[in-house]
């Protein structure tokens, strides 16, 4: 049994800070990579420190949105909670909404034309 209180049921802490931080860089690819590992770091730290349980890292090890991961925030202990969200972890770049060009890593800009004036006059 891990010596930080979890069990050894359900996905590690590794894995569950790793696959948050997936959804974060495909929401917003241009986040810098040292905002990336910090965040990850932060919740891995957290999950292995205050011993999160199997159902709380199953459930943001399988979160697919932010509202599935506010409620996998629920399912933590009011000092879990408090011990997280007491940590400064920077300011995460706003994610760009499915189905929005530019959440895809392009610009998502019409290219101009030969015509310095795009068809004005």
């Amino acid at each position: 049994m891990p010596s930080n209180g979890a069990t050894s049921e359900g996905p590690s802490c590794d894995t569950m800070a790793g696959h948050v931080m997936d959804l974060l860089v495909k929401g917003t690819p241009d986040a810098p990579p040292e905002l990336v590992k910090k965040l990850h770091d932060t919740l891995q730290r957290h999950c292995d420190q205050d011993a999160w349980t199997a159902t709380s890292r199953s459930c943001f090890a399988t979160m697919q949105t932010q509202d599935e991961g506010k409620k996998c925030e629920d399912g933590l202990t009011g000092p879990q909670q408090k011990s997280l969200n007491s940590e400064d972890m920077g300011e995460a770049p706003p994610q760009k909404p499915p189905g929005d060009p530019a959440s895809t890593g392009t610009r998502g800009t019409p290219k101009k034309g030969g015509d310095p004036c795009d068809g004005g006059e």
